[in-house]
């Protein structure tokens, strides 16, 4: 890379901009916070003469380069909960979640969140959906220097109570934004970091309740947060009823309130939690439902024709036994989906490759005539998930004019004779090396920014922190 006045020039052996196909020995010409130009070897030389003259030789065998990840689904505020319950199943397993965190403090949760952020930035994503219960997962990417939609929590069953929920939470918001630090507030203004709502799901949430939180996000083009269709339990409980979520409301809600679930009329109407945010229209366009794991083949009809999105979170699914989303169907029905993680409490990592990777194996093992390629599969992770998000017109692909947020990895070979043959192979399917092959970030880019270095992430307030150091700030 060299730098010539505002210009900065990115060289890969393989550059991959997804909206186009990939470029042997391509280079990217960053000019402040975008992208100039997305080129090959030739181009840039006739193209670019001074500034390939100019630029570094450096070896770069062995490179992909690419637009910055994006994880749809995640709760770093919980990140430091790593581990903290792998055998029970989901209602037992929130309840615990909950519990835990009941005991921290604002500096807790701060830590925690900013554990997760800066490992998201370690993995190579730059953008993240995340649903925040304190806000301070938007904290931890202004920290971190990382772009991301963060939905602050909303809760409220009660019809009754429906419009002192809204106004609590709108109190929230401003309280919120009034208190946020100097650079959350420069990348709220600059729109780097945008704060939205995110209704937790049809059985914490009542209709009209819904319906505020919903009105509020189109008037402000901001994308709805939500979980539907996670569970059986969750699907019962919309339909007809189930003990184990009265139990879990029962524990969670505030003294009185837990009796008024069963006065609810928009309980016990026969119908799925799709279906019954249908029925209410909740189903929209600026949704983004996080899991839908029991979605049925009607659910899938509505939420394609309504253009409502989905974040499909295969680990945090099966960690939590809820079952396998019926993704080959979404597919086919052509939602607009991406992949998320979900929160450290549920899953390996935050890794979105890693979980694109067990979403991949997961689906071709339980139906063998599963096709999309490895190159469909990174483009969920790109300019699908931007999509979802409402952003392609900035980020999701590496096109002249978008943001330069770009991800650089180098291809790690286990041993030189293994890695001549691999990197035979490599030149020839970039998309299979990326997602199943031995990689490591080298550099990450936000904006132009450089966040992280040669694998080191280069904090906005902190020392520089190694890749392979993450797991002690998880488990520290």
């Amino acid at each position: 890379m060299s730098r010539e006045d505002n210009i900065k020039i990115l060289q890969a052996s393989w550059v991959l901009p997804i909206s186009s196909p990939p470029i042997a020995n391509g280079v990217v010409i960053l000019e402040q916070d975008k992208i100039k130009a997305v080129v090959g070897p030739e181009q840039f030389a006739e193209q670019y003469p001074q500034l390939s003259r100019a630029s570094a030789t450096n070896d770069h065998d062995a490179t992909i380069l690419l637009p910055g990840l994006i994880n749809l689904h995640t709760h770093l505020d919980y990140s430091n909960l790593y581990l903290f319950d792998t055998d029970s199943e989901f209602f037992i397993w929130i309840n615990k979640l909950i519990k835990s965190a009941w005991q921290w403090n604002e500096d807790d949760f701060r830590n925690s969140a900013l554990s997760g952020a800066r490992q998201i930035a370690l993995s190579g994503t730059t953008c993240v959906a995340d649903s925040s219960y304190t806000g301070n997962a938007a904290w931890a990417l202004a920290q971190t220097g990382l772009r991301g939609v963060v939905g602050l929590e909303l809760f409220g069953i009660d019809e009754d109570e429906a419009e002192n929920a809204w106004q609590n939470w709108l109190t929230k918001y401003k309280n919120f934004l009034a208190n946020a630090c100097a650079k959350l507030q420069k990348d709220i203004a600059e729109k780097r970091i945008l704060i939205t709502c995110a209704p937790h799901t049809p059985y914490t949430v009542c209709p009209s309740l819904w319906q505020k939180a919903l009105a509020w996000t189109q008037a402000n083009g901001a994308t709805l947060l939500a979980h539907i269709a996670e569970s059986q339990e969750e699907c019962q409980w919309i339909a007809k009823g189930n003990h184990k979520v009265d139990a879990f409301l029962a524990s969670v809600l505030p003294k009185g309130q837990a009796e008024k679930v069963e006065k609810q009329s928009w309980r016990h109407q026969g119908l799925t939690p799709v279906a019954h945010l249908y029925k209410h229209g909740l189903l929209s366009e600026n949704t983004l439902a996080a899991h839908m794991v029991h979605a049925t083949d009607a659910d899938l009809s509505l939420v394609a024709q309504q253009k409502t999105k989905v974040a499909h979170c295969p680990r945090s699914n099966s960690r939590l036994r809820n079952g396998i989303a019926p993704l080959n169907k979404m597919l086919d029905c052509r939602i607009s989906l991406g992949l998320g993680t979900d929160s450290l409490a549920s899953s390996d990592d935050l890794n979105i490759l890693n979980e694109a990777r067990f979403a991949w194996n997961l689906h071709r093992a339980i139906n063998p005539s599963f096709s999309p390629s490895a190159e469909d599969e990174i483009y969920f992770l790109t300019l699908g998930a931007a999509q979802t998000l409402n952003l392609a017109d900035k980020i999701g692909s590496l096109e002249a004019g978008k943001l330069a947020d770009i991800a650089l990895f180098k291809l790690c070979h286990p041993e030189e004779g293994e890695a001549r043959r691999r990197t035979s192979h490599f030149t020839e399917e970039p998309y299979d090396q990326l997602l199943f092959g031995q990689n490591q970030l080298q550099d990450l880019y936000v904006a132009g920014e450089k966040i992280v270095c040669n694998g080191l992430l280069q904090s906005r307030s902190d020392q520089p922190l190694a890749a392979d150091s993450v797991q002690n700030l998880v488990c520290g």
